[in-house]
Protein backbone atom coordinates (compact mmCIF):
# COMPACT_ATOMS: atom_id res chain seq x y z
CA UNK A 1 0.00 0.00 0.00
CA UNK A 2 1.42 3.22 -0.92
CA UNK A 3 0.61 5.93 1.57
CA UNK A 4 1.20 9.93 1.29
CA UNK A 5 2.29 12.06 4.41
CA UNK A 6 2.05 15.90 5.01
CA UNK A 7 3.09 18.75 7.10
CA UNK A 8 2.24 22.24 6.64
CA UNK A 9 0.92 25.24 8.08
CA UNK A 10 3.20 25.31 10.95
CA UNK A 11 5.84 27.61 12.14
CA UNK A 12 8.26 25.40 10.03
CA UNK A 13 9.25 24.02 6.53
CA UNK A 14 5.46 22.35 4.99
CA UNK A 15 6.80 18.37 3.17
CA UNK A 16 5.73 15.54 1.92
CA UNK A 17 6.39 11.69 1.58
CA UNK A 18 5.43 8.50 -0.13
CA UNK A 19 6.25 5.42 1.47
CA UNK A 20 5.31 1.68 0.24
CA UNK A 21 7.12 -1.40 0.05
CA UNK A 22 8.58 -1.34 3.56
CA UNK A 23 10.26 1.83 2.15
CA UNK A 24 10.43 5.83 2.38
CA UNK A 25 10.20 6.30 -1.38
CA UNK A 26 10.79 10.08 -1.26
CA UNK A 27 10.47 12.88 0.54
CA UNK A 28 11.31 16.59 0.00
CA UNK A 29 10.54 19.94 1.54
CA UNK A 30 7.86 22.83 0.32
CA UNK A 31 10.30 25.60 0.23
CA UNK A 32 13.26 23.61 -2.44
CA UNK A 33 10.43 24.06 -4.74
CA UNK A 34 8.56 27.60 -4.50
CA UNK A 35 11.92 28.92 -2.72
CA UNK A 36 10.72 30.65 -0.02
CA UNK A 37 12.98 29.27 2.87
CA UNK A 38 11.11 27.68 5.45
CA UNK A 39 7.91 27.82 3.70
CA UNK A 40 4.81 26.19 5.67
CA UNK A 41 1.97 26.71 2.96
CA UNK A 42 0.30 23.55 1.58
CA UNK A 43 3.28 21.37 -0.13
CA UNK A 44 1.34 20.51 -3.75
CA UNK A 45 4.83 21.26 -4.95
CA UNK A 46 6.89 18.50 -2.94
CA UNK A 47 3.11 15.86 -3.41
CA UNK A 48 3.75 16.13 -6.81
CA UNK A 49 7.30 15.92 -6.79
CA UNK A 50 7.37 13.00 -4.36
CA UNK A 51 4.69 11.18 -6.48
CA UNK A 52 6.64 11.13 -9.15
CA UNK A 53 10.01 10.40 -7.63
CA UNK A 54 8.30 7.63 -6.18
CA UNK A 55 7.25 6.45 -9.95
CA UNK A 56 3.44 6.73 -8.69
CA UNK A 57 0.15 8.49 -9.56
CA UNK A 58 -2.48 10.20 -7.36
CA UNK A 59 -4.37 7.64 -7.87
CA UNK A 60 -2.25 4.73 -6.57
CA UNK A 61 -2.31 6.76 -3.24
CA UNK A 62 -4.50 4.63 -1.04
CA UNK A 63 -3.88 6.52 2.41
CA UNK A 64 -2.93 10.58 3.26
CA UNK A 65 -1.99 11.30 6.91
CA UNK A 66 -1.69 14.48 8.14
CA UNK A 67 1.04 15.57 10.94
CA UNK A 68 -1.70 17.00 13.57
CA UNK A 69 -4.34 15.93 15.32
CA UNK A 70 -6.55 19.14 15.45
CA UNK A 71 -9.14 18.10 17.74
CA UNK A 72 -6.68 16.51 20.37
CA UNK A 73 -7.07 18.98 23.62
CA UNK A 74 -8.96 20.94 21.29
CA UNK A 75 -11.15 22.47 24.23
CA UNK A 76 -8.45 22.50 26.81
CA UNK A 77 -6.53 24.96 24.00
CA UNK A 78 -9.56 26.85 23.43
CA UNK A 79 -9.73 27.47 27.50
CA UNK A 80 -6.04 27.97 27.82
CA UNK A 81 -6.04 30.77 24.86
CA UNK A 82 -9.39 32.46 26.25
CA UNK A 83 -7.63 32.46 29.97
CA UNK A 84 -4.11 34.15 28.93
CA UNK A 85 -4.36 35.92 25.24
CA UNK A 86 -4.26 39.56 25.61
CA UNK A 87 -7.09 40.57 23.29
CA UNK A 88 -9.83 37.52 22.13
CA UNK A 89 -8.72 38.36 18.42
CA UNK A 90 -5.31 37.12 19.38
CA UNK A 91 -7.17 33.15 18.85
CA UNK A 92 -7.66 34.05 15.60
CA UNK A 93 -3.74 34.93 14.48
CA UNK A 94 -0.77 33.17 15.69
CA UNK A 95 -1.34 29.79 17.15
CA UNK A 96 -4.95 29.72 17.47
CA UNK A 97 -5.05 30.92 13.45
CA UNK A 98 -2.91 27.48 12.41
CA UNK A 99 -5.16 25.20 14.72
CA UNK A 100 -8.26 26.61 13.36
CA UNK A 101 -7.18 26.38 9.89
CA UNK A 102 -5.83 22.88 10.07
CA UNK A 103 -9.73 21.82 10.17
CA UNK A 104 -10.04 23.18 6.69
CA UNK A 105 -7.11 20.57 5.03
CA UNK A 106 -9.83 17.87 3.74
CA UNK A 107 -11.60 20.97 1.59
CA UNK A 108 -7.74 22.78 0.61
CA UNK A 109 -6.36 19.66 -0.35
CA UNK A 110 -9.13 18.55 -2.80
CA UNK A 111 -9.12 21.73 -4.00
CA UNK A 112 -5.47 21.90 -4.56
CA UNK A 113 -5.10 18.15 -6.13
CA UNK A 114 -8.70 16.80 -6.93
CA UNK A 115 -6.74 13.44 -8.17
CA UNK A 116 -6.30 12.87 -4.53
CA UNK A 117 -9.82 13.19 -3.43
CA UNK A 118 -10.25 9.42 -3.20
CA UNK A 119 -7.68 8.63 -0.49
CA UNK A 120 -8.98 8.80 3.00
CA UNK A 121 -7.33 11.60 5.52
CA UNK A 122 -6.17 10.65 8.94
CA UNK A 123 -5.02 12.99 11.13
CA UNK A 124 -2.13 12.03 13.95
CA UNK A 125 -0.63 13.64 16.90
CA UNK A 126 2.12 15.28 16.52
CA UNK A 127 4.58 13.95 18.84
CA UNK A 128 3.64 10.52 17.38
CA UNK A 129 4.44 11.36 14.23
CA UNK A 130 7.87 12.77 15.34
CA UNK A 131 8.26 9.52 17.10
CA UNK A 132 7.55 7.26 14.20
CA UNK A 133 9.79 9.31 12.08
CA UNK A 134 12.62 8.58 14.54
CA UNK A 135 11.75 4.71 15.94
CA UNK A 136 10.64 3.43 12.63
CA UNK A 137 12.90 4.55 10.22
CA UNK A 138 16.12 3.89 13.03
CA UNK A 139 18.20 0.79 13.15
CA UNK A 140 17.04 -0.67 16.54
CA UNK A 141 14.87 -3.24 17.49
CA UNK A 142 13.87 -1.81 20.74
CA UNK A 143 14.90 1.80 21.82
CA UNK A 144 14.02 4.80 23.82
CA UNK A 145 12.06 7.32 21.96
CA UNK A 146 11.91 11.18 22.37
CA UNK A 147 10.77 13.84 20.66
CA UNK A 148 11.23 17.17 21.63
CA UNK A 149 10.30 20.87 20.11
CA UNK A 150 8.08 23.64 20.48
CA UNK A 151 4.62 22.28 20.64
CA UNK A 152 2.51 19.39 19.53
CA UNK A 153 -1.18 19.78 19.89
CA UNK A 154 -0.77 20.23 23.62
CA UNK A 155 2.81 18.29 24.47
CA UNK A 156 5.77 19.89 23.88
CA UNK A 157 8.40 16.79 25.40
CA UNK A 158 7.20 13.44 24.63
CA UNK A 159 8.62 10.11 26.25
CA UNK A 160 7.94 6.31 24.84
CA UNK A 161 9.04 2.89 23.90
CA UNK A 162 9.69 1.78 20.74
CA UNK A 163 9.23 -2.12 20.08
CA UNK A 164 9.18 -3.84 16.73
CA UNK A 165 6.89 -1.76 15.06
CA UNK A 166 4.97 -0.72 18.09
CA UNK A 167 5.37 2.65 19.72
CA UNK A 168 3.73 3.45 23.44
CA UNK A 169 3.80 6.74 25.63
CA UNK A 170 5.26 6.54 28.61
CA UNK A 171 4.91 9.89 29.48
CA UNK A 172 4.95 14.27 28.22
CA UNK A 173 5.57 17.42 29.17
CA UNK A 174 2.90 19.98 28.56
CA UNK A 175 3.08 22.94 26.58
CA UNK A 176 3.57 26.55 27.66
CA UNK A 177 6.52 24.29 29.57
CA UNK A 178 8.59 24.61 26.17
CA UNK A 179 12.37 23.89 25.08
CA UNK A 180 11.85 24.91 21.76
CA UNK A 181 9.82 28.02 22.58
CA UNK A 182 12.61 29.25 25.10
CA UNK A 183 14.97 28.84 23.04
CA UNK A 184 13.67 29.96 20.54
CA UNK A 185 12.90 32.75 22.33
CA UNK A 186 16.59 33.80 23.41
CA UNK A 187 17.30 33.27 19.71
CA UNK A 188 14.80 36.49 18.82
CA UNK A 189 16.33 38.65 21.88
CA UNK A 190 19.83 37.99 20.96
CA UNK A 191 18.98 39.31 17.47
CA UNK A 192 18.52 36.56 15.50
CA UNK A 193 15.20 35.40 13.77
CA UNK A 194 12.87 33.06 15.86
CA UNK A 195 12.03 29.05 15.03
CA UNK A 196 14.85 30.04 12.06
CA UNK A 197 18.16 30.73 13.36
CA UNK A 198 18.37 28.84 16.71
CA UNK A 199 21.35 26.87 14.91
CA UNK A 200 23.19 30.09 14.96
CA UNK A 201 22.85 30.75 18.76
CA UNK A 202 23.94 27.06 19.19
CA UNK A 203 27.44 28.12 17.38
CA UNK A 204 27.44 31.42 19.26
CA UNK A 205 27.35 29.22 22.29
CA UNK A 206 30.99 27.59 22.02
CA UNK A 207 32.39 31.38 22.55
CA UNK A 208 30.68 32.59 25.26
CA UNK A 209 30.67 31.63 29.58
CA UNK A 210 28.28 29.57 30.39
CA UNK A 211 29.04 30.48 34.60
CA UNK A 212 27.67 34.19 33.82
CA UNK A 213 24.03 33.67 33.90
CA UNK A 214 24.11 29.60 35.07
CA UNK A 215 22.10 30.17 38.17
CA UNK A 216 19.31 32.37 36.56
CA UNK A 217 18.98 29.78 33.71
CA UNK A 218 18.75 27.10 36.64
CA UNK A 219 15.97 28.71 37.88
CA UNK A 220 14.48 29.68 34.29
CA UNK A 221 14.36 26.13 33.65
CA UNK A 222 13.67 23.60 36.83
CA UNK A 223 14.24 19.80 36.32
CA UNK A 224 11.55 17.65 37.92
CA UNK A 225 11.10 14.06 38.40
CA UNK A 226 10.12 11.68 36.10
CA UNK A 227 12.00 13.65 33.33
CA UNK A 228 9.94 16.66 33.42
CA UNK A 229 10.80 20.03 33.68
CA UNK A 230 8.69 23.34 34.12
CA UNK A 231 9.58 27.17 32.54
CA UNK A 232 9.70 29.89 34.57
CA UNK A 233 6.55 31.81 32.49
CA UNK A 234 7.31 35.09 34.21
CA UNK A 235 10.44 35.27 32.17
CA UNK A 236 8.05 34.82 28.80
CA UNK A 237 5.43 36.23 27.02
CA UNK A 238 5.08 33.83 24.51
CA UNK A 239 2.13 31.80 26.31
CA UNK A 240 0.09 34.96 25.96
CA UNK A 241 0.35 36.81 22.26
CA UNK A 242 2.27 36.57 18.97
CA UNK A 243 4.40 39.83 19.61
CA UNK A 244 8.25 39.49 21.57
CA UNK A 245 8.57 36.01 23.39
CA UNK A 246 10.24 36.74 26.25
CA UNK A 247 8.99 39.89 29.37
CA UNK A 248 9.63 42.82 31.02
CA UNK A 249 11.21 40.63 33.52
CA UNK A 250 13.41 38.73 31.34
CA UNK A 251 14.67 41.79 29.64
CA UNK A 252 15.00 43.67 33.83
CA UNK A 253 17.10 40.25 34.97
CA UNK A 254 19.39 40.10 31.78
CA UNK A 255 19.40 43.39 29.26
CA UNK A 256 17.83 44.60 26.41
CA UNK A 257 16.79 42.46 22.99
CA UNK A 258 20.11 42.97 20.92
CA UNK A 259 19.31 45.16 17.73
CA UNK A 260 20.44 42.55 14.51
CA UNK A 261 22.69 46.01 13.39
CA UNK A 262 25.10 45.57 16.64
CA UNK A 263 28.32 44.25 17.02
CA UNK A 264 27.61 40.92 19.04
CA UNK A 265 29.39 41.42 22.79
CA UNK A 266 30.39 39.47 25.66
CA UNK A 267 27.07 38.78 27.37
CA UNK A 268 25.16 38.30 24.31
CA UNK A 269 27.61 34.92 23.54
CA UNK A 270 27.67 33.98 27.53
CA UNK A 271 23.96 34.61 27.78
CA UNK A 272 23.66 32.17 24.56
CA UNK A 273 26.19 29.86 26.08
CA UNK A 274 24.19 29.52 29.33
CA UNK A 275 21.24 28.58 27.41
CA UNK A 276 22.82 26.01 25.76
CA UNK A 277 24.31 24.77 28.60
CA UNK A 278 20.77 24.50 30.41
CA UNK A 279 19.03 22.88 27.41
CA UNK A 280 21.84 20.43 27.10
CA UNK A 281 21.11 19.60 30.64
CA UNK A 282 17.48 19.17 30.65
CA UNK A 283 17.66 16.92 27.34
CA UNK A 284 19.71 15.03 29.21
CA UNK A 285 17.39 14.45 32.24
CA UNK A 286 14.37 13.70 29.96
CA UNK A 287 16.37 11.21 28.13
CA UNK A 288 17.92 10.05 30.83
CA UNK A 289 14.43 9.25 31.90
CA UNK A 290 13.26 7.72 29.13
CA UNK A 291 15.95 4.82 29.52
CA UNK A 292 15.74 4.21 33.06
CA UNK A 293 11.97 3.62 32.71
CA UNK A 294 12.61 1.52 29.06
CA UNK A 295 15.79 -0.54 30.10
CA UNK A 296 16.89 0.74 26.86
CA UNK A 297 20.34 2.55 26.10
CA UNK A 298 19.61 2.50 22.57
CA UNK A 299 17.64 6.27 21.95
CA UNK A 300 16.01 7.47 18.74
CA UNK A 301 15.12 11.30 19.23
CA UNK A 302 13.77 13.89 16.90
CA UNK A 303 11.34 17.27 17.45
CA UNK A 304 12.78 20.56 16.27
CA UNK A 305 15.01 20.02 19.56
CA UNK A 306 17.11 16.95 17.89
CA UNK A 307 18.37 19.22 15.45
CA UNK A 308 20.30 20.95 18.45
CA UNK A 309 23.82 18.69 17.50
CA UNK A 310 25.39 19.26 20.84
CA UNK A 311 22.27 18.52 23.08
CA UNK A 312 22.89 15.14 20.85
CA UNK A 313 26.24 14.60 21.52
CA UNK A 314 26.30 15.13 25.05
CA UNK A 315 24.12 12.05 25.56
CA UNK A 316 26.95 10.18 24.29
CA UNK A 317 29.84 12.31 25.64
CA UNK A 318 27.78 11.64 29.38
CA UNK A 319 26.80 8.09 28.17
CA UNK A 320 23.14 9.36 28.68
CA UNK A 321 23.03 6.93 25.71
CA UNK A 322 24.86 3.83 24.41
CA UNK A 323 23.75 5.07 20.56
CA UNK A 324 21.90 7.57 19.69
CA UNK A 325 19.70 7.90 16.21
CA UNK A 326 18.34 11.38 15.19
CA UNK A 327 16.32 10.89 11.26
CA UNK A 328 17.91 13.45 8.39
CA UNK A 329 14.86 14.86 9.10
CA UNK A 330 14.27 15.92 12.74
CA UNK A 331 12.05 18.53 12.10
CA UNK A 332 8.29 18.99 11.55
CA UNK A 333 9.10 18.36 8.07
CA UNK A 334 9.84 14.86 9.19
CA UNK A 335 6.49 14.40 10.38
CA UNK A 336 5.51 13.99 6.78
CA UNK A 337 7.68 10.77 6.81
CA UNK A 338 5.90 10.01 10.08
CA UNK A 339 2.45 10.54 9.13
CA UNK A 340 2.95 8.67 5.95
CA UNK A 341 4.10 5.71 7.61
CA UNK A 342 1.59 5.61 10.35
CA UNK A 343 -1.29 6.20 7.81
CA UNK A 344 0.31 2.88 5.74
CA UNK A 345 0.04 0.92 8.92
CA UNK A 346 2.99 1.63 11.43
CA UNK A 347 5.47 -0.58 9.58
CA UNK A 348 9.35 -0.23 9.80
CA UNK A 349 11.11 1.29 7.33
CA UNK A 350 14.66 2.06 8.17
CA UNK A 351 16.74 4.89 6.75
CA UNK A 352 20.25 4.74 5.63
CA UNK A 353 20.18 7.72 3.16
CA UNK A 354 18.78 10.95 3.13
CA UNK A 355 18.75 11.43 -0.71
CA UNK A 356 15.11 10.82 -0.76
CA UNK A 357 13.83 13.84 -3.26
CA UNK A 358 14.77 14.14 -6.79
CA UNK A 359 17.65 13.38 -9.43
CA UNK A 360 17.37 15.29 -13.32
CA UNK A 361 17.67 13.35 -16.09
CA UNK A 362 20.96 13.41 -17.94
CA UNK A 363 19.90 15.27 -21.10
CA UNK A 364 18.61 18.06 -19.00
CA UNK A 365 22.14 18.34 -17.18
CA UNK A 366 23.85 18.10 -20.52
CA UNK A 367 21.69 20.85 -21.96
CA UNK A 368 22.35 23.74 -19.12
CA UNK A 369 26.13 22.71 -18.90
CA UNK A 370 26.95 22.56 -22.44
CA UNK A 371 25.59 26.09 -22.92
CA UNK A 372 27.58 27.33 -20.37
CA UNK A 373 30.53 25.41 -21.77
CA UNK A 374 30.98 22.80 -18.99
CA UNK A 375 33.43 20.27 -19.75
CA UNK A 376 32.62 15.92 -19.62
CA UNK A 377 34.60 14.56 -16.57
CA UNK A 378 35.60 10.60 -16.65
CA UNK A 379 36.57 10.82 -12.82
CA UNK A 380 35.12 13.71 -11.67
CA UNK A 381 35.45 12.13 -7.99
CA UNK A 382 39.20 12.32 -8.56
CA UNK A 383 39.23 15.99 -10.52
CA UNK A 384 36.85 17.66 -7.79
CA UNK A 385 39.04 15.71 -5.34
CA UNK A 386 42.30 17.59 -7.12
CA UNK A 387 40.32 21.05 -7.06
CA UNK A 388 39.66 20.98 -3.35
CA UNK A 389 43.55 20.05 -2.55
CA UNK A 390 44.59 23.13 -4.27
CA UNK A 391 42.24 24.78 -2.21
CA UNK A 392 39.11 25.76 -4.48
CA UNK A 393 35.83 25.42 -3.36
CA UNK A 394 33.36 23.26 -4.90
CA UNK A 395 30.00 22.68 -5.65
CA UNK A 396 28.87 19.43 -6.06
CA UNK A 397 25.79 18.20 -7.45
CA UNK A 398 24.98 14.32 -7.67
CA UNK A 399 21.94 12.64 -7.52
CA UNK A 400 19.00 12.89 -5.62
CA UNK A 401 18.16 16.02 -3.55
CA UNK A 402 18.63 15.26 0.71
CA UNK A 403 15.48 15.27 2.41
CA UNK A 404 15.91 17.68 5.60
CA UNK A 405 18.27 20.49 6.78
CA UNK A 406 21.87 19.20 6.31
CA UNK A 407 23.19 18.84 2.31
CA UNK A 408 24.96 15.25 2.85
CA UNK A 409 26.92 15.38 -0.63
CA UNK A 410 24.12 15.52 -2.95
CA UNK A 411 23.77 19.47 -2.80
CA UNK A 412 26.85 20.69 -0.95
CA UNK A 413 29.86 23.25 -1.09
CA UNK A 414 33.40 21.52 -0.23
CA UNK A 415 36.46 23.09 0.75
CA UNK A 416 39.96 21.95 2.04
CA UNK A 417 39.88 21.86 6.04
CA UNK A 418 43.48 22.31 6.24
CA UNK A 419 43.04 25.54 5.32
CA UNK A 420 42.40 27.73 8.57
CA UNK A 421 41.22 30.96 6.47
CA UNK A 422 38.66 28.92 4.28
CA UNK A 423 35.92 29.19 7.32
CA UNK A 424 36.26 33.06 7.01
CA UNK A 425 36.71 32.76 3.45
CA UNK A 426 33.43 30.63 2.77
CA UNK A 427 31.28 32.19 5.59
CA UNK A 428 32.04 35.84 4.06
CA UNK A 429 32.62 35.32 0.21
CA UNK A 430 30.27 32.41 -0.05
CA UNK A 431 27.70 32.06 2.14
CA UNK A 432 27.66 35.80 3.10
CA UNK A 433 26.96 34.99 7.05
CA UNK A 434 28.29 35.28 10.33
CA UNK A 435 31.80 34.54 10.84
CA UNK A 436 31.24 32.12 14.15
CA UNK A 437 29.08 30.11 12.17
CA UNK A 438 31.06 26.64 11.94
CA UNK A 439 31.87 24.04 8.89
CA UNK A 440 30.88 20.19 9.16
CA UNK A 441 33.70 17.59 8.78
CA UNK A 442 32.46 14.74 6.08
CA UNK A 443 34.76 11.76 7.13
CA UNK A 444 35.49 8.30 6.02
CA UNK A 445 33.19 6.17 8.21
CA UNK A 446 36.02 3.67 8.07
CA UNK A 447 38.49 6.73 9.66
CA UNK A 448 36.11 8.23 12.43
CA UNK A 449 37.58 6.46 15.62
CA UNK A 450 40.97 8.33 14.11
CA UNK A 451 39.83 11.49 14.43
CA UNK A 452 36.67 11.78 17.29
CA UNK A 453 37.85 10.92 20.70
CA UNK A 454 33.90 9.02 20.41
CA UNK A 455 33.68 6.39 17.92
CA UNK A 456 29.95 7.06 16.81
CA UNK A 457 28.37 7.06 13.28
CA UNK A 458 26.95 10.20 12.29
CA UNK A 459 25.41 9.57 8.35
CA UNK A 460 22.98 12.52 8.75
CA UNK A 461 25.38 15.26 10.15
CA UNK A 462 23.30 15.74 13.76
CA UNK A 463 25.64 14.78 15.94
CA UNK A 464 28.46 17.14 17.18
CA UNK A 465 31.46 14.95 18.80
CA UNK A 466 34.60 16.65 20.17
CA UNK A 467 37.99 15.85 17.41
CA UNK A 468 40.88 13.99 19.40
CA UNK A 469 42.70 16.83 21.16
CA UNK A 470 45.74 15.85 18.89
CA UNK A 471 43.77 15.87 15.17
CA UNK A 472 42.49 19.38 15.82
CA UNK A 473 45.27 21.30 14.37
CA UNK A 474 45.48 19.47 10.97
CA UNK A 475 41.60 20.24 9.97
CA UNK A 476 41.08 24.26 11.37
CA UNK A 477 37.91 25.14 8.78
CA UNK A 478 36.25 22.35 10.62
CA UNK A 479 37.17 22.42 14.34
CA UNK A 480 34.79 24.84 16.39
CA UNK A 481 35.73 26.93 18.69
CA UNK A 482 35.40 24.79 21.90
CA UNK A 483 37.30 21.52 19.79
CA UNK A 484 33.83 19.57 18.54
CA UNK A 485 32.67 19.30 14.88
CA UNK A 486 29.17 18.56 13.39
CA UNK A 487 30.47 15.57 11.39
CA UNK A 488 29.04 13.74 8.95
CA UNK A 489 30.29 9.77 8.73
CA UNK A 490 30.30 8.52 5.11
CA UNK A 491 30.05 4.75 3.87
CA UNK A 492 31.35 3.19 0.45
CA UNK A 493 27.70 1.27 0.63
CA UNK A 494 25.46 4.26 1.16
CA UNK A 495 26.89 7.11 -0.19
CA UNK A 496 29.54 5.58 -3.07
CA UNK A 497 30.47 8.58 -5.30
CA UNK A 498 30.99 11.13 -2.22
CA UNK A 499 33.22 8.13 -0.55
CA UNK A 500 34.78 8.15 -3.82
CA UNK A 501 35.53 11.98 -3.45
CA UNK A 502 37.09 11.56 0.25
CA UNK A 503 38.87 8.59 -0.48
CA UNK A 504 40.90 10.59 -3.55
CA UNK A 505 41.39 13.90 -1.12
CA UNK A 506 43.05 11.29 1.56
CA UNK A 507 44.97 10.19 -0.95
CA UNK A 508 46.12 13.20 -1.97
CA UNK A 509 46.50 14.53 1.47
CA UNK A 510 46.48 12.04 4.06
CA UNK A 511 43.39 13.65 5.54
CA UNK A 512 40.18 11.70 5.25
CA UNK A 513 37.62 14.09 5.60
CA UNK A 514 36.32 17.33 3.49
CA UNK A 515 34.76 20.28 4.84
CA UNK A 516 30.85 20.06 3.69
CA UNK A 517 28.35 23.11 3.72
CA UNK A 518 24.74 23.31 1.93
CA UNK A 519 24.41 24.51 -1.37
CA UNK A 520 22.82 27.99 -0.62
CA UNK A 521 23.65 31.32 0.62
CA UNK A 522 22.02 32.60 3.30
CA UNK A 523 18.20 33.38 3.37
CA UNK A 524 18.10 30.61 0.47
CA UNK A 525 16.88 27.15 0.52
CA UNK A 526 19.72 24.69 -0.34
CA UNK A 527 19.57 24.35 -4.67
CA UNK A 528 17.30 21.81 -6.12
CA UNK A 529 17.74 21.87 -9.84
CA UNK A 530 20.68 21.67 -11.98
CA UNK A 531 19.83 26.06 -13.01
CA UNK A 532 19.13 26.70 -9.38
CA UNK A 533 23.00 25.47 -9.07
CA UNK A 534 24.41 27.77 -11.96
CA UNK A 535 22.96 30.48 -10.14
CA UNK A 536 24.31 30.04 -7.07
CA UNK A 537 27.58 29.14 -8.47
CA UNK A 538 27.46 32.49 -9.79
CA UNK A 539 26.04 34.16 -6.79
CA UNK A 540 28.61 32.71 -4.38
CA UNK A 541 31.65 32.84 -7.04
CA UNK A 542 32.54 28.96 -6.30
CA UNK A 543 35.80 28.16 -8.13
CA UNK A 544 34.12 24.89 -9.59
CA UNK A 545 30.28 23.08 -10.47
CA UNK A 546 30.52 19.14 -10.56
CA UNK A 547 26.85 18.24 -11.62
CA UNK A 548 27.14 14.81 -12.07
CA UNK A 549 30.11 14.07 -14.58
CA UNK A 550 29.97 17.64 -15.85
CA UNK A 551 32.53 20.11 -14.64
CA UNK A 552 32.54 23.93 -14.91
CA UNK A 553 35.33 26.16 -13.85
CA UNK A 554 36.51 29.37 -13.36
Amino acid sequence: MLALGLACWGQHEAAAAVVGEGKVLAAAEQERFSRRKFDSSLPIDAIRACLETAGCRAADIAQIGFYWHPWHHAGRKIAYFLRHIASPNTLLRGKGHRHLKMFSLPAALATALPELAHAPLRFFKHHECHAASAFLCGPFDTAAVVSLDGAGEWASAWMGRGEGATITTLGEVHWPHSLGHVYAAITEHLGFHRFADEYKVMGLAAYGDPARYRSAFGNLIRLLPSGRYAVDLRYFDYPRHDGRMVSSRFVRRFYPPRNPATEIEARHRDLAAALQERLEQTVAHVVGHAVRATGCERVCLAGGVALNGVAAGRLLRDEIAAEVFIPPAGSDAGCAVGAALLAAGGHRAALTRADLGPAWPAERIATVMEARGAVRCLDPAQQTAQSIAEGRIVGWFQGRMEFGARALGNRSILADPRVAEMKERINARVKFREDFRPFAPAILDERRAEWFSIDHPSPFMNMVLPFRAERRAFVPAVVHADGTGRLQTVTAEERPEFHALISAFHDLTGIPMVLNTSFNVQGEPIVNTPEEALACYDKARLDDLVIEDWVLSR
